[in-house]
Parts: structure tokens; C-alpha cells; sequence
């Protein structure tokens, strides 16, 4: 015989919640868990996806570029494992690029720019950023922890011999060129920076995406339950990525803005937006029919001659 509570026992929690009469707190409690749960978890859908996404392989070489390397594995200001490769110039001493990937990217993607930037005779360095590649797993910052990185692999290019006394530049793709632009706003090292398709703010990239697979009636909904999620997770505030701000700091370094401008990732106008905050030299290269980090493949021959034009009269000349 199945046992039965004495009259009067307490319930469990979701016995308490839905036995008995219908009273105005139940009610009220039932429409909050009914209110709260699809944002809840959508917040969490969002950390998981967006701050610890599955990571690419890292499948190419510079060797299979016709590169020598060096693998260069340092580790970042907060304890994660780095990993990278160095290639140096083929003429000693000069200047050197770091090239830095995009989300989801690894330090492979871009071997063929970091090709043309060596061929122009620029040491290259290249490297996982966290949570990519073969680096440690570490929640993703879009370009907070990022440039920190970055600032850990500016220090070993400048401390190396073949770059002594010499400019350093930056070339960032996405995510990195958001980590390019906070890297060389916080280091007055950095002389000149290319970012190729970076967003102005995190928290308009971030809503414009939340609309794209939302439906619109909800899209504000989950945009406010993502950036709780986040903040809780990171530590940060969203205002942070401020990145027309980190722009201005920049200046009087120059800056040359890329973009797509069939990009369905980051929408061209961020760039226009950056563009317009920038205090110092600039230039702007808008690239009919590329979407997202894809003019270096619409347009390789005329991507690899401005790129390594702007290099050489900010690092060279």
C-alpha cells in the first residue's frame, strides 16, 4: 500500500509551489519561473557558445608556406598557456608584425598574410589567443584578456635581437582586430594597426546578433538575460568594450580600417563608426561584395599590396 502524509506534512518545493488552493502567491511565483526560465537559459546558451565555443584545429604551417618558425609558447598575465609561432624577418633587424585571428579562429588562419608580410621583410608572430587553437581554456573576453595576450607576445618581439630599435605593428582580424585596438590604445609600443572588420561596442554587436536569431518581440528579452549572464560569468561590465573609445586613444598613430561590406557578421557600419573616432592618420578600405574577414580572399593581390604598403610607411619609412 503506498504510504500516505499525515494531514498537514510540508511538500517538497514544487509541492508547496502547486498544491493546495491557488493563492496570490503562487501565482505570482509560477508567472516569475515562467517569466525567468527561457531567459535564464538562453543567458547560459549564450556564455557556452559565445565564451567557450568548440575550438578549429590547427592544420597549417608556416613551413608549408615556405616559412622557417620558431614555436614560441609563453604564458598570458593571468596564468593561461600560449601558444605561438615566431617567423623571423628574412634581413635582420626590422620591424615585425603580430598578426592576431578572430573568434573561433587559431593562429593557423593566417599564415598566408603573415607570408606577405614577411616577404616584405617584417619579422611575424602569430598565436593562440585562449580558448582557440592549442592554447589553455579560459572564457573569452572579446579583447579584454585578449590584449593582454597580445601585450605578452608584443614584449618577446621587442625583447628579441632581430627587432631591437625597431616598430611594431599590429594586424588583427575580427575579435582580433577589437584586441589590436585595445592592445595599442593601452601600449604606446604599438606604432600603427590594421583592424580588419572589429565592432565599435559589444553591446550593439551583441544585440544586432541576438535580433538575427531571436524572434523580434524577444530580442530584447534575451539581449538583457546574455549580458547578465555574462557579466555574472566574466566579471566585466559590458560598458567596457567601448571600442570607439580605445580608438581615441590611439591616435596619433594611424589606423587602417577594413571591412567587408556584405559582412552578415559584424555590419559594415562599425567600421565607419571606429573610423570617425579615430584622432590620428586613418585610412578606410570598404570591400564591394566580402563578407565577414573575407577581403584578403575578394581581393588578395590588392589586400596583400595596401596592407604591406601601410606596414612599410609606418614601420619602415
Amino acid at each position: 500500500m503506498l504510504m500516505q502524509g499525515r494531514p498537514g506534512r510540508r511538500a517538497g518545493t514544487a509541492g508547496r509551489l502547486f498544491a493546495g488552493p491557488i493563492t496570490m502567491a503562487r501565482m505570482l511565483g509560477l508567472i516569475l519561473i515562467i517569466v525567468l526560465a527561457p531567459g535564464v537559459v538562453f543567458g547560459l546558451v549564450f556564455v557556452k557558445i559565445q565564451c567557450y565555443p568548440g575550438r578549429t584545429r590547427v592544420v597549417d604551417s608556416p613551413e608549408s608556406h615556405g616559412m622557417p618558425s620558431e614555436r614560441v609558447d609563453l604564458t598570458g598575465e593571468d596564468g593561461v598557456p600560449l601558444k605561438g609561432w615566431y617567423m623571423p624577418p628574412p634581413k635582420a633587424p626590422a620591424p615585425a608584425v603580430l598578426v592576431l585571428h578572430g573568434h573561433v579562429g587559431n593562429r593557423g588562419e593566417h599564415l598566408a598574410q603573415a607570408r606577405f608580410l614577411r616577404d616584405a621583410g617584417f619579422g611575424v608572430l602569430t598565436f593562440d589567443f585562449r580558448q582557440h587553437g592549442e592554447s589553455g581554456p579560459a572564457l573569452v573576453t572579446f579583447g579584454i584578456h585578449e590584449a593582454e595576450e597580445a601585450r605578452t607576445y608584443l614584449r618577446y618581439v621587442l625583447g628579441r635581437k632581430e627587432h631591437a630599435g625597431q616598430k611594431v605593428g599590429l594586424h588583427g582580424f575580427s575579435m582580433g582586430a577589437v584586441t589590436a585596438l585595445r592592445t595599442a590604445s593601452l601600449c604606446p609600443e604599438v606604432a600603427c594597426v590594421v583592424a580588419d572588420s572589429a565592432f565599435s561596442s559589444l553591446t550593439s554587436q551583441a544585440r544586432w546578433r541576438i535580433s538575427q536569431v531571436t524572434p523580434p518581440h524577444l530580442d530584447g528579452y534575451c539581449y538583457v538575460f546574455a549580458m547578465v549572464a555574462y557579466r555574472l560569468a566574466s566579471g566585466l561590465s559590458p560598458g567596457l568594450w567601448d571600442v570607439t573609445g580605445w580608438v581615441k586613444r590611439i591616435g596619433p598613430r594611424p589606423i587602417f580600417f577594413i571591412h567587408g561590406d556584405a559582412d552578415g557578421n559584424i555590419l559594415a557600419e562599425h567600421t565607419t563608426i571606429l573610423a570617425a573616432a579615430a584622432q590620428g592618420p586613418k585610412q578606410v578600405w570598404v570591400v564591394a561584395g566580402a563578407g565577414h574577414i573575407e577581403s584578403r580572399t575578394k581581393e588578395p593581390a590588392e589586400y596583400a599590396r595596401r596592407v604591406t604598403e601601410f606596414f612599410k610607411k609606418n614601420l619602415v619609412e
